[in-house]
């Protein structure tokens, strides 16, 4: 018996150290979660308002009688560029896992895919046609000039004609419990999306006045909004990851702090228990004796 207290005794220490790391790290997360809310939130509404400004003008634009820009042009490449989006540290739940099913259900082996950070790559560098990993830290310091720079580099590589499409699997950020993974057509763009996002044009609207006119300024605004659209991607997927490891820890707090109540109340039985036979033992060598010991 006094074994088993000892070995509970170990055990509960154990917990309670967990319990204070856990705890920790989730304080740790919740600042880092606080923070890029803040920066995505700013962005968002920026990254909105450039893509409604963006259709706007495409919708304007009769390319029947113009040039479409390169990232309206179908190319006849046979595979697909994939941009996945995981984490580098772990700890986070079922974050990189729900990525990995959107991932197997979406990239060929034929295909290529740029990985931006360490779980995807060490998951799947071996099972894809060719793994890019010049972005594959990009996040650990996120901003928009590192946007840019991964923009440009798709950019190049979609007008060579190798690839179909440019494709990016990232998570969506629905909110701080609830997060999405997805996988989006980024290059190109169809006349269907813009038909989808505008919608019916009212008979009462006023038309919109562009100077010069309406395709010098989508394709003024064309590498502006891919940066923001790759941008507020990358945030929403580093946002749902801070969300997840947060809610990850505290739920893992919680866990061991249950536990540990729980070894709490077998530790004091049992040394209730060890007690009471020792009260027992002696009163009964008491009684074996007379009580006559004095």
């Amino acid at each position: 018996m006094a074994e088993t207290l000892l070995s509970l005794k170990s055990r509960l220490a154990s917990i309670r150290s967990i319990s204070k790391i856990t705890k920790a790290m989730k304080l740790v997360s919740s600042a880092k979660y606080t923070r890029v809310r803040a920066i995505y939130d700013s962005e968002k509404r920026y990254c909105d308002d450039m893509h409604d400004c963006f259709m706007l003008c495409l919708s304007n634009v009769d390319f029947s009688k113009k040039r479409r820009p390169t990232c309206m042009t179908e190319k006849s490449g046979n595979r697909d560029l994939y941009v996945f989006v995981s984490s580098t540290l772990g700890l986070c739940g079922a974050y990189n896992y729900d990525l990995y099913k959107v991932f197997l259900d979406n990239v060929k082996a034929e295909d290529d895919v740029v990985f931006i950070g360490e779980k995807g790559l060490r998951h799947f560098r071996d099972k894809v046609h060719k793994a890019y990993d010049d972005f594959v830290s990009i996040q650990s310091h996120l901003d928009l000039e590192s946007a840019n720079r991964l923009r440009h580099w798709l950019d190049n590589v979609y007008r060579q004609g190798d690839y179909r499409s440019v494709r990016v699997i990232y998570t969506k950020f629905v909110n701080s419990i609830t997060f999405k993974p997805m996988c989006e057509r980024l290059i190109p763009i169809m006349d269907q999306d813009v038909l989808e996002t505008m919608g019916p044009a009212s008979p009462t609207a006023t038309k919109p006045i562009f100077d010069p006119n309406p395709y010098k300024v989508a394709d003024a605004i064309v590498p502006h909004y891919f940066d923001a659209v790759i941008y507020n991607k990358l945030l929403e997927s580093l946002l749902s990851e801070q969300a997840s490891r947060r809610n990850s820890m505290d739920s893992a707090t919680d866990s061991a702090n249950e536990l540990s109540d729980r070894l709490k109340i077998s530790y004091n039985k049992l040394r209730q228990q060890k007690i009471t036979q020792e009260i027992t033992e002696v009163v009964g060598g008491a009684n074996a004796t007379g009580g006559s010991g004095f």
